[in-house]
């Protein structure tokens, strides 16, 4: 029963690469460039587009404290959405004037409703005792359309909501 998986896993596979390079817009083989009214409707790039959006606005939310709203971007569904709350909670007494910073930004759409952002980013504020702390880390977050609205279902890699 394995071995069947794994074959038709890996035929899937195949299958899967060779849709995604055929469904790409213009000609390749005869170099005559994309349509542009196909990139535009391209529902790949209005899901990245819609959840950086909403991914920033995360960001946002916790620079100004803000746990409150930040929070209605878990996912009811999360793992480990509780201790994501209480990290929220705690970082609103804890930090104070959290500025973040962000490098080498990348997105990946997974379809129309999943998206996952990578980040390096460096988040400095400052502690209970008014020492200025910085912390740097690599994460990515994992997000996901829900009706209207992107949620972030999970994280993965440092936790920027930690001091």
């Amino acid at each position: 029963m394995t071995a069947k998986l794994t074959v038709i896993s890996k035929y899937f596979f195949i299958l899967l690469i060779a849709g995604c390079a055929s469904s790409q817009p213009g000609n390749q083989q005869s170099g005559t460039p994309a349509d542009p009214a196909v990139i535009a409707v391209n529902p790949a790039k209005a899901a990245s587009d819609a959840a950086l959006a909403a991914y920033e606005k995360f960001i946002d939310l916790l620079s100004a404290g803000n746990v409150t709203e930040a929070g209605e971007f878990f996912d009811q569904t999360m793992i480990g959405r509780q201790e994501m709350t209480d990290a929220l909670n705690n970082s609103k007494i804890s930090q104070k004037g959290i500025s973040f910073e962000e490098q080498n930004l990348k997105i990946q759409a997974l379809g129309e409703a999943n998206v996952v952002i990578g980040s390096i980013w460096e988040k400095r504020y400052f502690n209970s005792g008014g020492i200025q702390i910085t912390k740097r880390g690599d994460t990515k977050f994992f997000m996901q359309k829900s009706g209207k609205d992107w949620k972030l279902v999970g994280m993965a890699g440092d936790n920027v909501l930690l001091p």
